[in-house]
């Protein structure tokens, strides 16, 4: 039989649970996202800090009169890194709470409040003992400074909570154990309790179970709304202004039937929330769901670290329509790994991540970049803060460093025809938008629990805007045979990048004969 062209594309994202076989996706990848149902290279990350004291649990970043203002809390410090719009590290502050208790459970929580009075954007700042045990009842105070500010952050005067803070303008919210909201004066961050309920402050038991995360909710015509998420429940708060006096906070229970994995795992994305669970992910967007994954749920759940699972954190990216959630996997203490899903494409991909795993992650809306923390410290005991999302490589000071970025097609195989012959593999038609050398292999098996054979390995170049390259340069010659087979395509070079089009490989059946 004459040979044949076969496409060498699969359906959009990594496939990790069920068989190889059975996968109609890609089988596997590293640093490689997906646009329009095709492969490309995640881009590359470059060091912006390399003088953070310790490790990074909980960061936020904000932008003002073209400056970026990057606060990470630590175990001991709340460091700020002000950054140009560039990224080029200014100025660095120590904004330590002379109260604050130095622990390794301090896990941050962040939120921005503008107080109209002043003028100011403040910073507000809640580390709460959590990083061991979401479900810990310590309770611990509530700090806040000016956002541009250098000073150390002082004490809010909130009642003392174990979960964290939102605000929810004009009003700011601490919560915790046992359901507990607190809220302020509307418009003054340090007037709190009964002492000021004539003027607005107040609390409330919303829940029987600890609230590990608040964050604002759109559309309330009568005043500001916000999502509580406890351990086991989602809770909705709507306010009510009164003609007179104080409004009333209203609170509803959306449902009793979630759960949390992390209190840093849980994101708004285009006014729609999105978390992972304990055993599902969800979905938020005014009625609440599981956020469907067929492609690397199992992958998630049955590998994550759950003695750490406090350290997941979950970022968005909008440039790429992505929502990352970061984890501990299999013996792993800190974040190695994450699985991320394609919100405006609607699939799931995954990666490990680089320089021994990451801390915290931030997507800073205003530069459209984001920042994520190091676990690895320097020869100097310190840790590095990175820049993500440009240029193609590693990029630390002076040292530039390829990133290796892979994807692997779905087995390519006659069974599915009901026909036993195997495969020879003649030639490769390669089609990417391409920066520097790649390289592609053959990975094959005689049946489904058959051995893995690898290939060799072929290069190809990217494709010159003049000239002509000669046939064998313009094509990838092969002569191998497979009865399962799948294509792995590689870039690890400086400066490489790669696009997936269209590529085809022109085949012709073999023997039938089962090896």
């Amino acid at each position: 039989m004459p040979e044949k062209p076969q496409p060498l594309t699969s359906a959009p994202g990594i496939q990790r649970d069920g068989t190889l076989f059975a996968a109609q996706a890609y089988t596997d990848g590293q640093w490689c996202r997906f646009q329009r149902g095709l492969p490309r290279k995640i881009r590359g990350y470059q060091m912006v800090v390399n003088t953070q004291p310790e490790k990074v649990y909980g960061m936020n970043g904000f932008a003002l009169n073209n400056q970026d203002y990057l606060h990470c809390g630590s175990q001991t410090y709340l460091k700020q890194y002000v950054l140009n719009a560039n990224k080029q590290l200014l100025q660095s502050y120590d904004r330590t709470p002379s109260a604050l208790t130095a622990t390794a459970l301090n896990d941050w929580q962040f939120d921005i409040y503008y107080d109209q009075t002043s003028g100011n954007s403040y910073i507000v700042a809640h580390p709460g003992q959590n990083l061991a045990d979401i479900t810990q009842s310590g309770v611990t105070s509530v700090y806040y400074g000016t956002v541009s500010g250098n000073g150390a952050l002082t004490d809010t005067t909130s009642p003392q909570v174990s979960g964290g803070v939102v605000a929810l303008y004009p009003f700011l919210f601490t919560y915790g154990s046992a359901g507990l909201v607190n809220w302020c004066v509307p418009g003054n961050i340090t007037q709190w309790g009964a002492t000021y309920a004539a003027t607005g402050a107040g609390s409330a038991y919303i829940t029987g179970n600890k609230i590990v995360k608040g964050l604002p909710l759109r559309g309330s015509s009568s005043g500001p709304a916000g999502l509580f998420w406890s351990l086991d429940s989602l809770i909705r708060m709507t306010y009510t202004a009164a003609a007179s006096g104080p409004g009333n906070w209203n609170f509803d229970t959306l449902s009793a039937t979630i759960s949390v994995m992390s209190s840093r795992g849980i994101v708004e994305y285009d006014g729609i929330y999105y978390w992972a669970g304990v055993d599902r992910f969800f979905v938020f967007n005014g009625a609440l769901s599981e956020l469907p994954n067929t492609m690397c749920k199992n992958w998630f759940f049955d590998n994550i670290n759950m003695t750490y699972r406090q350290k997941c954190f979950a970022f968005v990216d909008t440039r790429w329509g992505e929502i990352w959630w970061c984890y501990p996997r299999g013996a792993a203490t800190e974040c190695t790994h994450a699985v991320i899903y394609n919100v405006n494409e609607q699939y799931w991909y995954d990666t490990q991540l680089p320089g021994n795993g990451r801390t915290s992650g931030e997507f800073v809306k205003v530069f459209a970049n984001v920042m994520m923390t190091g676990v690895t410290p320097t020869s100097s005991a310190l840790y590095k803060i990175w820049l993500h999302d440009v240029g193609t490589d590693v990029v630390d000071g002076q040292t530039v460093l390829p990133i290796d970025s892979w994807i692997t097609t779905s087995e390519m195989s006659l069974l599915r025809a009901n026909d036993a012959h195997g495969l020879n593999m003649v030639y490769v038609e390669p089609d990417f938008v391409q920066a520097g050398p790649m390289t592609m292999q053959m990975i094959s098996r005689a049946n489904a629990r058959g051995n893995v054979l690898n290939g060799p390995m072929h290069t190809f170049l990217p494709m010159p805007t003049t000239g002509n390259l000669d046939q064998t340069q313009q094509i990838i010659p092969m002569q191998e045979e497979g009865r399962l087979a799948r294509f792995r395509f590689e870039s690890n070079t400086p400066g490489g990048d790669f696009q997936m089009g269209s590529p085809y490989v022109h085949v012709a059946p073999t023997d039938a004969r089962l090896t």
